[in-house]
């Protein structure tokens, strides 16, 4: 009898391993980037969460559960309320009360309608939950021509500073020199609808803020190198990456 006429039968082949599903969003989870990234595009253009979550639910794209959507979409406002991109309601309102115009006017607002809105119909939520979502209301009025594309650049790049959204974040020193991009950005949009004014000094500050911009991101690859990191950080202007 042929001893290798019978190789492999009756014997049980190794499984080859699981493939670990490698995510910088979130860590410890299923989902890919890919589908996080849906999620994420959608809280940048400013889509409820419910509102996504059922259009998930219709289209079966990705299996994200409901519950997951909105773990996210919390995770967000939480992680961008602690790197200062979206604003500390305690100082907004501090603001307001001790301008006497605005003390007045505030109240009336669209924007406190909509915060005393949400308030409402987050009855029975933490308190850290309800100045989250202030603060996400209170960053997309003041914030009304971000494009939203940029904002969801500025999302992934946070993460990719700070680390997955369900962990505690990380490189705060380094989130700092980009929060200035951020400013430098915002000061780069202002300039170009004002751009028919004053067509050449816009140009010039225009210039100086990319020299910033340069400046601060060639700062962030030396302190990211300096920690082991391969990330590659490049600047976002108006919504297009040069």
């Amino acid at each position: 009898m042929n001893e290798n006429s019978n190789d492999g039968e009756g014997q049980h082949r190794p499984r080859s391993p699981r493939r670990k599903v490698l995510t910088r969003y979130l860590a410890g989870q299923k989902l890919s980037d890919y589908q996080v990234e849906k999620v994420i595009r959608a809280f940048a253009d400013g889509v409820l969460a419910a509102d996504f979550a059922s259009t998930e639910k219709q289209k079966r794209i990705g299996q994200i559960s409901s519950k997951t959507i909105f773990r996210i979409y919390d995770l967000l406002r939480h992680r961008l309320l602690k790197l200062n991109i979206f604003p500390d309601p305690a100082n907004y309102f501090e603001y307001w009360e001790n301008d006497e115009t605005g003390s007045l006017t505030f109240p009336f607002s669209q924007t406190a309608r909509l915060i005393q809105d949400m308030t409402n119909r987050l009855q029975g939520a933490s308190q850290d939950t309800i100045i989250a979502h202030a603060a996400e209301i209170i960053f997309r009025a003041e914030n009304r021509d971000l494009p939203s594309g940029v904002f969801f650049t500025h999302i992934q790049q946070a993460i990719k500073v700070t680390g997955p959204i369900n962990k505690p974040p990380q490189n705060i020193d380094v989130w700092g020199e980009y929060a200035s991009i951020m400013v430098y950005e915002r000061n780069i949009r202002s300039l170009r609808q004002k751009m028919s004014v004053n067509p050449d000094f816009h140009r010039m500050m225009i210039s100086n803020y990319h020299r910033m911009i340069e400046d601060r991101l060639r700062t962030i690859r030396r302190m990211m190198r300096a920690r082991g990191s391969q990330s590659r950080f490049r600047m976002i202007d108006g919504g297009k990456v040069d």
